[in-house]
């Protein structure tokens, strides 16, 4: 671990972090602002609340969206003192506790929520010209989910763990919501949920990077830190985190990359790179993540396998079913071979010149009471070993009354 001190010479060293960090905020004047904008005080939970409802643009502006209220504020840590900037009309509040707060190309969106004995199952963005909340409309997004138990945002997807009312109990869905398209893609259905695990994700982050969610769960004395690695889906509690208070404005925890920091009230800088030497507890969310529509394209790919190898099969058993026919279409002896066809000969020669239809020509050799595959077999032998003594030759062409079938050219 490394310390800082943010003081006097110190804030060179600062200045090269200065991107990295939270504002150093004073909350009791942002509460003060806060206040004088708004008539109904009583519904802001201020102090329990505004730093898991406190969300970045960048190091100078940040958002406050009250949970419990459509409330959003706007701060510019850029002005000495902070500016606070109401930016929404609405005056409603209601059941949007919990929710998951979040910037996507320097858009504002809330997923889920729950309050006044109720939940919600959708995401909102806040449209800067009507100054609003807009429910935002998404292709595919399962009518039937009840709620947004958890979401998290990874690149271009929102992740989502929805729950779905089913009789008297309830399953849960984990799917994606691709921010671009605004399509919602199901990856599966998971088993064995532990909700108290999911429902933390949603209500507690007070610092998001690139790769991890920071929890904050308070105690009744103390705060405890949860890393959530948005990749992985995995809750990690660490060595570094566990004596740390709960953080007041002037105080802060994030993370960068791999690298994970406290800064305490007085400026003094911890870090320390992320490795499992301070890892003690690691849970995995979600495990074997895959696409319910990939399972299906699974199934969709074994029976096309099936299918080929079933024909396959069959042709090679067709195949060496006409070669044993056409092994016993001819006399056993050679003499009596070239006797049979030299008969044939004589027969076929009354109609040299003409082209004659399949029945035709299997009543000349002698074969139309034959099945369908010894006729096949027994035309094809026969053809062969004509063709071969070279009196005559007899060509296969297509009919042209029907391209479906075969004539038979005697030359």
């Amino acid at each position: 671990m490394k310390q800082f001190f943010l003081m006097g010479a110190g804030l060179i060293m600062a200045s090269t972090i200065q991107a990295f960090i939270p504002p150093r905020l004073d909350t009791q004047l942002i509460h003060q602002k806060i206040d004088s904008l708004i008539l109904e005080k009583d519904i802001i939970q201020f102090k329990s609340d505004f730093f898991s409802s406190l969300i970045y643009l960048n190091d100078s502006i940040g958002y406050y969206n009250p949970e419990g209220t459509l409330h959003l504020f706007e701060l510019n840590f850029n002005r000495n003192p902070v500016s606070v900037k109401k930016l929404s009309s609405s005056k409603y509040h209601g059941h949007n506790f919990k929710r998951y707060l979040f910037i996507y190309d320097s858009e504002i969106y809330s997923a889920g929520g729950e309050g006044l004995f109720n939940t919600f199952s959708g995401i909102l963005k806040f449209d800067r010209t009507l100054n609003e909340w807009l429910l935002l409309r998404l292709s595919g997004f399962p009518k039937m989910s009840s709620k947004i138990n958890a979401a998290w945002l990874n690149g271009d997807s929102l992740n989502v763990i929805l729950t779905i009312p089913s009789n008297n109990s309830e399953s849960y869905l984990y799917g994606k919501i691709d921010l671009k398209t605004r399509t919602y893609l199901n990856i599966r259905k998971l088993e064995n949920l532990n909700r108290a695990d999911v429902e933390r994700i949603g209500g507690y982050v007070v610092h998001e990077s690139q790769h991890f969610l920071i929890l904050q769960i308070r105690l009744e004395t103390k705060c405890r830190y949860i890393l959530f690695n948005k990749e992985t889906r995995e809750e990690i509690s660490t060595t570094f985190f566990k004596e740390v208070p709960c953080i007041d404005g002037k105080s802060a925890v994030y993370a960068k990359n791999d690298f994970i920091y406290y800064r305490d009230s007085n400026g003094n800088l911890d870090s320390v790179q992320l490795s499992e030497n301070i890892i003690y507890q690691k849970k995995g969310l979600i495990q074997n993540e895959e696409s319910s529509d990939t399972k299906i394209n699974y199934w969709m790919l074994s029976i096309v396998l099936f299918t080929i190898l079933v024909i396959a099969l069959f042709k090679s058993l067709k195949t060496k079913l006409l070669t044993s026919l056409a092994k016993y279409s001819f006399p056993n002896t050679s003499s009596e071979h070239d006797e049979l066809i030299s008969e044939l000969e004589q027969l076929l020669l009354a109609s040299r010149g003409a082209t004659l239809v399949g029945a035709s020509m299997d009543e000349i050799l002698k074969i139309s009471q034959y099945a369908s595959d010894t006729i096949r077999a027994k035309r094809s032998a026969y053809i062969k070993a004509i063709n071969k003594r070279g009196v005559l030759r007899i060509i296969r062409v297509r009919s042209e009354k029907d391209k479906r079938y075969f004539e038979y050219k005697i030359e």
